[in-house]
């Protein structure tokens, strides 16, 4: 199942944030019985986080291309900063139910994501 996402996240290299996650939601909301019991059941709160830090070498190389005076460090942060504000987002929609529109939650992180990095 993490390689099904770390996969998807490996072949997205010029797709938009919103793209991303449009396609991560979409495969676990197509899983959602598979991820309620790896989020839930076995109380793995730190699921949606590893899921995000496959997203790491993709989003620090296009964090390299845009800040490029930034040192590594900064980026690092800025990286993590995101990636645990999407994981929030990822595991609180996952918990209560994945009730919400896949479209609706990967626009509202690409939205945040633009926002916070312009």
């Amino acid at each position: 199942m993490i390689s099904e996402l770390r996969q998807l996240v490996e072949e997205s290299h010029h797709k938009s944030i919103t793209d991303i996650f449009m396609e991560i939601f979409s495969r676990i909301k197509k899983d959602s019985d598979l991820y309620n019991t790896i989020a839930s059941e076995n109380d793995d709160s730190t699921f949606p986080a590893r899921i995000l830090t496959l997203c790491y070498k993709e989003m620090n190389l296009s964090l390299e291309s845009q800040f490029p005076k930034m040192s590594k460090a900064k980026r690092e942060w800025l990286f993590y900063f995101m990636a645990n504000g999407c994981s929030g987002i990822l595991g609180h929609w996952i918990s209560t139910g994945m009730n919400e529109d896949v479209t609706e939650m990967s626009e509202f992180i690409g939205e945040l994501s633009n926002k916070v990095l312009s």
